[in-house]
């Protein structure tokens, strides 16, 4: 079978596999080193200029040689700057898969139909929208919303909440076509009635909502020069001043937390090591990177005119989606192995035989 959308996305996949296949890997170093400020030990990578790798092991050792544990170094830089991060969009279809798949391994259909069963239960809104805002009206129902979720894990912060979104990025009757971004109805959710996998979708389309009327994250973002032996290193850390809406998320962060450093001060190296390291080819396409790649078709376009019409619009529709991937795999164009998109001989075959007019988004 062949269709003008599920041949432009078996295309994507099929080339994203050549890709990788023709990928050829190459070596580089880089060097690490640990300082210790006064008991606080921070880690520092060795750049100059704007590079950070060595592309002969030899240069990277010559440095290393210098190195040499308790030989005393200095911070010349420590430049802090804040920064607001916004809580996210709500979701439409596209988000609400492609968040699913990253955090649970949910293929983009298991999503939908869970989210359809919601909706079907009346806990979620219609859920085949490619709308990321609420209409005024709809904004005004928020309150009682929130009421359904006293019961769950978000109570406590729901009762915290004290002002509605006025927001442009959350609230915008011109953004809204047929249906609003996916949020939770009035009804309270019977958490026993629910499998495991709908609490999870349910959760995240609360949180989401629930979200953009906390205040946004403040985060000191910091970096700082130390200088070795004449060799420069560089760390990068931060610290947040408001967690705002992030404290919805138990994995907010995984950046280091510089300890308080000031420039002019003396530190001591504790150790520096060569990290040998390779070049790695492009990722396979899973079912969140393929819906982004569907999304986003027209940016890949080279011919400008084509590519400003398809400005906002992408290959298929939130609703269809889902079903594309898995009309690829039920004809065997692609196969699921584990979490990634792998296109098969016959897929490749097709791709190489079909006209380039059918291939291209």
């Amino acid at each position: 079978t062949v269709g003008r959308v599920q041949t432009a996305t078996l295309a994507l996949i099929v080339n994203r596999d050549k890709d990788i296949e023709n990928f050829v890997s190459q070596d580089y170093w880089e060097i690490e080193a640990e300082f210790d400020a006064g008991g606080d030990v921070y880690t520092a990578k060795w750049f100059e200029d704007k590079t950070t790798r060595f592309t002969a092991r030899a240069e990277a050792e010559q440095i290393a040689r210098k190195l040499t544990p308790k030989s005393p170094a200095e911070i010349i830089k420590v430049e802090s700057k804040e920064k607001i991060e916004h809580p996210p969009q709500l979701f439409n279809l596209t988000d609400l898969q492609k968040e699913a798949n990253k955090r649970y391994g949910f293929t983009a259909e298991q999503t939908l139909n869970i989210a359809q069963k919601l909706y079907e239960a009346h806990l979620l809104t219609y859920p085949r929208t490619d709308s990321r805002h609420l209409t005024t009206a709809m904004s005004a129902t928020l309150p009682i919303r929130l009421n359904a979720l006293q019961g769950t894990e978000l109570g406590p912060v729901v009762s915290s909440i004290t002002s509605m979104p006025s927001s442009k990025r959350y609230v915008d009757d011109s953004k809204v076509t047929d249906h609003t971004a996916i949020i939770i109805t009035d009804v309270p959710p019977d958490l026993s009635a629910l499998s495991k996998n709908e609490l999870k979708i349910y959760m995240m389309v609360a949180r989401r909502m629930v979200g953009i009327l906390l205040p946004p994250a403040r985060i000191q973002q910091t970096t700082v020069i130390t200088v070795c032996q004449g060799e420069t290193f560089g760390s990068r850390g931060k610290v947040f001043l408001e967690k705002g809406w992030k404290i919805l998320y138990k994995d907010i962060d995984n950046t280091p937390v510089l300890p308080a450093l000031a420039e002019g001060q003396t530190v001591t190296l504790e150790k520096a090591l060569i990290q040998d390291k390779q070049t790695q080819p492009p990722k396979r396409y899973d079912d969140a990177t393929i819906l982004s790649a569907m999304e986003n078709a027209g940016r890949t376009i080279e011919d400008e005119a084509m590519r400003e019409a398809m400005k906002g619009k992408g290959l298929g529709t939130p609703a269809t989606r889902a079903a594309i991937i898995e009309k690829l795999i039920s004809v065997g164009y692609i196969e699921r192995q584990k979490k990634s998109l792998v296109s098969t001989n016959k897929g490749r075959a097709l791709i190489d035989l079909v006209a380039p007019k059918l291939k291209n988004p």
